[in-house]
């Protein structure tokens, strides 16, 4: 978005601007937030409206609307006690700054007619509410009965949340102390290769009996004896590779050998110098067994990467960290999950979810589970992507979408689509989001 743009937007979204702001919060705060920090006039007044249920998000929200320097009430009313919620949201908007607002997203049904009853005392109430799957905030001004005026503004663009906030607004902490920080790629150029061969059925074929060969290739340094896998044996262990066929996968590795000793001294180091574990640790600072598992599929995760940060100053994605790792509590249980590769468009999260099987059962299961993690890390707006080597990328998305029950939020990248993978994500983007003349 241009300055220009940037000023005609925020013109549009400011004709909106209220004094004070009931909003009803409910399992997902996030519309929460970011209504009070599009429509909320500096200095004004929040209430935040809840169940005892959502307090904890009411408290996170309270602490990062304060810091923006608005005034923050917390309201807890029962979910489904009409007049209860009517006399409690009057009390608390008796004596605040008119004009009012009402973001009507979050909580109960009861919560949203009844709250709407008692601020309709302002003749000039604007009520709001952010529509998650089109990303717009749908405003009504006054009584539609007495000529009031509807209208649409599209948001998602808007970046009035960042990762960490996001993160802690869903009361999501990062596993570890591992620092929030945007990836960075390993061996693009590798991983670019790479991805031609999984887009190509014969070179694929050929690449997964290379690193996977009987007693010599990659299963065999990583192998315990018991169907698990040992990166730190692997340091240790040999890897008496097979000898490559040639085309398209000999191509790769020639791309792999001369990215891994890029800098090194000496002329035209052959294949055998990309197997030297000397070569990794200076060059990357892995080990053997890290490097082997790069080669057998975190190169997919590092491709993804280095395609959104090519593509980002046209899609204005904001790349979050890669792995990303976070607890999930469940009473006294603590589960911990992965999402591959996290971005940010406006204050919309974007989960990618990697795989190099081209299995269909195996692929919606990653799918299912990506999903269901993005929108515990960034509420109903999460976006997900399942980057996979299927030929069938569509049949997958359809399947698990109609489950879903909502397909604009799923998208998925097949086998054909992995080289451009940038230019693919950025069309499905497209699709959905308004050209200029919409917003």
């Amino acid at each position: 978005m241009s300055l220009a743009e940037y000023a005609t937007w925020r013109k549009a979204v400011d004709q909106h601007q209220v004094q004070t702001l009931l909003t009803t919060v409910g399992s997902n705060p996030l519309p929460a937030l970011v209504v009070s920090r599009l429509v909320v006039a500096e200095g004004g007044t929040v209430v935040l409206c809840g169940t005892e249920q959502v307090r904890p998000a009411l408290q996170e929200l309270q602490r990062l609307l304060k810091a923006d320097g608005l005034t923050v009430v917390q309201l807890i009313v029962p979910a489904n006690e009409p007049h209860h919620i009517h006399e409690n949201v009057a009390g608390a908007l008796r004596g605040h700054k008119q004009p009012w607002g009402l973001d009507y997203t979050g909580g109960t049904k009861a919560m949203a007619v009844f709250a709407n009853e008692a601020v309709s005392r302002d003749a000039s109430v604007r009520r709001f509410y952010l529509d998650a799957r089109e990303l717009k905030l749908r405003v009504v001004k006054g009584a539609l009965a007495d000529g009031g005026v509807e209208s649409d503004q599209f948001v998602g663009d808007a970046a009035v949340v960042g990762g960490r906030e996001l993160l802690a607004l869903h009361r999501r902490v990062p596993a570890g102390s591992a620092p929030l920080e945007a990836a960075q790629p390993s061996l693009p150029r590798s991983a670019a290769a790479l991805a031609k061969v999984l887009g190509d059925r014969q070179a694929s074929q050929h690449w997964r009996e290379f690193i996977h060969a009987p007693q010599r290739g990659v299963d065999a340094v990583f192998s315990t004896g018991n169907g698990y896998r040992d990166t730190a044996r692997a340091d240790s262990e040999p890897v008496l590779w097979p000898e490559p066929p040639a085309g398209t996968l000999a191509d790769c590795l020639h791309i792999l050998t001369a990215e891994t000793n890029e800098g090194r001294s000496g002329a035209d180091i052959d294949a055998a110098g990309v197997l030297d574990p000397a070569v990794w640790r200076d060059k990357l600072g892995w080990g053997k067994g890290a490097f082997l598992a790069w080669l057998t599929g975190l190169w997919l995760e590092h491709h993804v990467v280095a395609q959104i940060a090519e593509r980002s100053p046209d899609i204005a994605l904001r790349l979050g960290p890669q792995g990303f790792r976070s607890w999930l509590t469940d009473g006294d249980r603590q589960t911990e999950f992965e999402i591959d590769v996290l971005a940010l468009r406006g204050y919309q999260l974007h989960a990618f979810s990697c795989t190099t099987s081209a299995v269909k059962p195996l692929c919606k299961q990653k799918l299912f589970e990506a999903r269901l993690r993005a929108s515990q890390l960034g509420g109903d707006e999460a976006r997900v992507c399942l980057v996979c080597a299927s030929d069938e990328p569509a049949v997958i998305r359809r399947e698990v979408a109609n489950t879903m029950g909502d397909d604009r939020l799923v998208t998925v990248c097949g086998a054909a689509d992995l080289p451009r993978f940038g230019a693919w994500y950025a069309e499905q983007i497209r699709k959905d989001w308004p050209s200029e003349d919409r917003r």
